[in-house]
Order: structure tokens, then C-alpha cells, then sequence
């Protein structure tokens, strides 16, 4: 078993990263012109902010974790070989994160909506797999709670990404569809929505 230090740091130092990837993007999103948002409504939204629950968890949980301070009916004590896969998935994670981000530039977007002057993306990574951000959130959202050793934000933050990807993606893509037509019919063909599609490319 990792001690309560270590793990807190380990996660406390991903999430830095992960954060001052994604800040940048994020002020940049702001100046956007948005021309459609009408998917962003409703029960969207409300997934949407329910997906921040383990987002404001995660550094929580962290320092508790670094001043031993967890309480102990939330430890899962990991033998050291499975804690150092869940590092190695957290870092992968991240790193994921920051090609995503480079990949789609001022195309990216927190939330479903168009842009004034949204581009289909099919470059990099995303010659392969059309929602690679979705690939690393369902690594981030796993790991994480390995990562502290901390059954409740391993479980909270399964379950609130899947309930977001479950029901996001299908409107997403329908979205997509409707904005970029065939194009994207055909892009569907030949990639895997979170994982590479080995069969069907043509190459």
C-alpha cells in the first residue's frame, strides 16, 4: 500500500497539470462567437454541472489525503503494482488531454454548442477516434480515485462521467451530422468513437 502522502501529491500534481492545459483554452473559449447553443439545455445542463461534483472532489480529497486526514471508511488500500498502473493511466490521461486540446484548437468547446466558424477536425489523433477527449475522461475519471485510494471518488466519478457520456453523445453526434453532413457520415465510417477502428479505414 502507497501512503495517504504520496497518492494526495501524485493526484494533486496531474490535476495542476491538467489545469494549466485546459485554463488557456478555456479563456479563449470565452471571445467565441456561439451560433447555436440549443443542445445546451435542459437535462445537458444539469449533467453538465453534476459532472463538477468530482471535479471540486478530487483536489479536496487530495489534501485530505496528504494530511492523513481521509476518513478511513474511504480507503481502498491498491497493492503497489495496481497503484502504479493507475499513475501510469492518470499520466497517460493527461498527456491525451494536451494533444486533444492542441488538435482542436478554438474548436474546443466545454458544452454542446456550435461555433461561428467550427471546422471538422479529423487530423492527428482524430483520424482515429472521433471523441478522444471522451477516451481520456474515461481514463481521468477511473484513475483518479485509484490514484488516492478512495472508494468514493473512484465510484462518484465513474458514475457521473457516464451518466454525461451516455446521453451526451448521441445528441452530439446527431449535432455534428446536422452541421457537417455527409462529411461527417463518412468520417463515422472509417473511426471509432473512443477507441481506434481497425477495420473499415480506408487508408
Amino acid at each position: 500500500m502507497v501512503c495517504s502522502f504520496v497518492s494526495g501529491v501524485t493526484l494533486l500534481v496531474l490535476l495542476v497539470l491538467a489545469l494549466s492545459i485546459r485554463i488557456p483554452y478555456q479563456m479563449k473559449h470565452k471571445n467565441q462567437v456561439i451560433k447555436d447553443d440549443s443542445y445546451n439545455r435542459g437535462f445537458e445542463k444539469f449533467i453538465t454541472v453534476f459532472q463538477m461534483v468530482p471535479t471540486l472532489l478530487a483536489p479536496i480529497f487530495a489534501v485530505l489525503s496528504i494530511m492523513s486526514m481521509t476518513p478511513s471508511v474511504l480507503e481502498m488500500p491498491l497493492p503497489f503494482w495496481l497503484w502504479i498502473i493507475s499513475v501510469v493511466i492518470g499520466a497517460l490521461s493527461v498527456l491525451l488531454f494536451f494533444f486533444v486540446h492542441k488538435e482542436l484548437g478554438k474548436n474546443w468547446s466545454p458544452m454542446l454548442e456550435i461555433q461561428d466558424d467550427q471546422k471538422l477536425v479529423d487530423t492527428g489523433i482524430y483520424r482515429h477516434i472521433r471523441h478522444p477527449m471522451y477516451t481520456e475522461m474515461w481514463m481521468w475519471s477511473v484513475c483518479q480515485g485509484l490514484i488516492l485510494q478512495n472508494w468514493l471518488l473512484t465510484i462518484i466519478s465513474t458514475v457521473s462521467w457516464g451518466l454525461l457520456y451516455f446521453t451526451r453523445v448521441p445528441k452530439e453526434e446527431k449535432m455534428l451530422v446536422e452541421l457537417f453532413g455527409k462529411d461527417y457520415e463518412e468520417y463515422m465510417k472509417t473511426t471509432g468513437r473512443i477507441f481506434p477502428k481497425f477495420f473499415g479505414r480506408k487508408d
